[in-house]
C-alpha cells in the first residue's frame, strides 16, 4: 500500500544560508506527528553540500536533486515535485516552516469526508523577524475563489489537494517564478471547490534567507493569472 499523502519541500542548502538545520526542523515536524501513510518529497535545487546524506535518519523520504536552477525560478522546482507525487493527496511545506501536530490527519480527514471538495485549507500562525505573531485564516463571507481575483491570499503550506486534479489543469510555466503556488491555486479553483478547517496547520517562520523574498516576480504572469481566475477559465499559456 502506497502513501496517502505526499509532502513536497524544495530546498537549497550551502555553508552560508544555514538552511539545513531549518530543513531538519521542518522534517521533524512531519515525522513527529505520528501520521504513518505519508512520503516526504525533498526537491534539492542543486545544493553544493550533501543534503541527502544529512537526511538519512528520515525513513519516509524520496530525495531528488536537480541541476541548480536558481531558487528565484522556483516554479520549475515546484512542478518537478508535483510530477513526482503519486499519493492521493498533496501538500507543500517550505523548508523554513513547520507543520503543526495533527495537521496531516486533520486535512486528509476533511478530504476523506468531503469528496465534493478538491482542496482544503487551514490556518497559518506566522512569526516575523520583528517578533510580530499573526494567525491568518479564511473564515469570512468571501469565498477563496473570489479572493484570488485580487491576488494570492492563500498560504500555500496550509493547503492539501487531490492528486487527481493535476491531470485536469495546466501547471504554471517553469520559466515563471511569480509566487509559484498562486498559479496553482488559480488553476485548481477553475476545476474544484475549496474546503476550510479552523485548525492552525502550519507555523510560518520568517527568516533572513526566506525563499519568499527571492522568488522572481513576473508581472505579465500575474496579470494572466488574475485574468483567468476572474473569467473562471484556464486558457493556454503561449
Amino acid at each position: 500500500m502506497g502513501p496517502k499523502v505526499n509532502i513536497i519541500t524544495f530546498v537549497y542548502c550551502d555553508k552560508v544560508n544555514n538552511r539545513l538545520p531549518l530543513l531538519k526542523e521542518c522534517m521533524d515536524s512531519v515525522r513527529n506527528q505520528g501520521y504513518v501513510p505519508y512520503k516526504h518529497l525533498i526537491i534539492d535545487d542543486g545544493s553544493p553540500i550533501d543534503v541527502q546524506k544529512a537526511l538519512r535518519e528520515y525513513p519516509r523520504v524520496n530525495y531528488y536533486k536537480l541541476p541548480r536552477t536558481g531558487i528565484t525560478h522556483s516554479t520549475k522546482v515546484f512542478n518537478h515535485g508535483l510530477l513526482k507525487a503519486t499519493a492521493d493527496y498533496i501538500i507543500y511545506l517550505a523548508s523554513d516552516d513547520k507543520q503543526c501536530p495533527g495537521a496531516l490527519r486533520k486535512l486528509s480527514k476533511y478530504l476523506d469526508e468531503h469528496p465534493e471538495k478538491g482542496m482544503v485549507v487551514g490556518s497559518a500562525r506566522c512569526t516575523y523577524l520583528n517578533g510580530k505573531k499573526v494567525v491568518y485564516n479564511h473564515h469570512n463571507k468571501t469565498p477563496i475563489k473570489e479572493k484570488l481575483k485580487h491576488g494570492n491570499v492563500v498560504n500555500g503550506c496550509c493547503v492539501m489537494f487531490r492528486r487527481e486534479l493535476i491531470d485536469k489543469i495546466e501547471l504554471p510555466p517553469d520559466e515563471y517564478g511569480f509566487v509559484s503556488d498562486y498559479g496553482l491555486w488559480c488553476e485548481l479553483s477553475a476545476v474544484a471547490e475549496w474546503g476550510i478547517i479552523d485548525d492552525v496547520v502550519v507555523e510560518y517562520r520568517e527568516v533572513p534567507d526566506s525563499t519568499r523574498k527571492k522568488t522572481k516576480k513576473n508581472k505579465d504572469y500575474k496579470r494572466l493569472l488574475l485574468d483567468r481566475v476572474r473569467k473562471n477559465s484556464v486558457p493556454k499559456i503561449k
